[in-house]
């Protein structure tokens, strides 16, 4: 695992809380329109499926709540790497980028750097960092 790879674990943890988040969401507004039907003169929709649809909307939001516990965990261990690094300017990079998931630009804007000048500070920044596993490189 590299040192980059190690820094988006939390970034891709919250994509993917997100993403079941949503699929839980999608499920639950299903499940609250009912097309009209022609043939029963009302209100469609199949209620043996509701039983199946809640189930799986319990699913994907228990799975979110213990990724989100672990994302918690991860996200207070990326931080206190970052924090290793005693540069305020290179932390600064690695915290808007890991941590706020800032896109360059932003991160360039907010620090009042070229995009190249930022993308050149991380990866210095990066060089800065020691794990407690091997790199490649």
């Amino acid at each position: 695992m590299t040192t980059k790879e190690y820094l988006m674990q939390a970034s891709k943890m919250d994509r993917r809380i997100r993403i079941l988040l949503g699929k839980a969401e999608k499920l639950r507004a299903g499940l609250e329109y009912h097309s009209p039907s022609l043939d029963s003169g009302g209100g469609g929709g199949n209620s043996d499926k509701m039983p199946d649809t809640i189930s799986k909307i319990m699913e994907y939001e228990q799975h979110a709540a213990q990724l989100q516990a672990a994302y918690v965990d991860k996200y207070i261990e990326i931080d206190r790497t970052i924090h290793s690094v005693e540069d305020d300017t290179l932390r600064e990079v690695l915290e808007r980028r890991y941590l706020l998931y800032q896109k360059w630009d932003q991160i360039a804007a907010e620090m009042h750097y070229s995009r190249r000048r930022a993308t050149q500070l991380h990866g210095e920044a990066l060089k800065n960092i020691s794990l407690n596993f091997p790199i490649n490189l």
